[in-house]
């Protein structure tokens, strides 16, 4: 993040990054989703869904004009419950038509936790 003050969709990205790839701690969840808040051009979506069908907070961009990517937080606890990343307009992108509505990303954390081994369930 550190190079992207200027670029609000960059850093958002970035964050985005983190929360879905690593574990993070609780506090610095709250405190990436509290860095989100204040950037310009993040929303807040009161009735966001993940792909399991709870509901959470989502902060979301529109990235290059079709795109609605939100991370999907936990209200009470503010921890990353997934994300969402849903066309808002219908485009061609790479030589494929893109409808409205349509899916390109979503995901659930239905749990984590540390184990010893790679592979390893918690």
């Amino acid at each position: 993040m550190a190079n992207n003050h200027t670029k609000p969709a960059a850093a958002f990205r970035a964050i985005m990054g983190l929360m879905y790839l690593f574990p993070l701690p609780a506090r610095f969840q709250a405190e990436l989703d509290a860095v989100l808040a204040g950037r310009p051009g993040v929303r807040l979506d009161r009735s966001a869904t993940d792909f399991s069908g709870r509901h959470g907070i989502g902060l979301y961009m529109i990235q290059r004009h079709f795109w609605k990517m939100e991370i999907i937080i936990n209200p009470r606890t503010y921890t990353y419950m997934g994300l969402l990343v849903i066309a808002v307009k219908a485009h061609t992108e790479y030589g494929r038509h893109v409808r409205e509505g349509q899916i390109q990303s979503w995901n659930a954390i239905l749990s984590s936790g540390i184990v010893k081994k790679a592979g390893q369930l918690p």
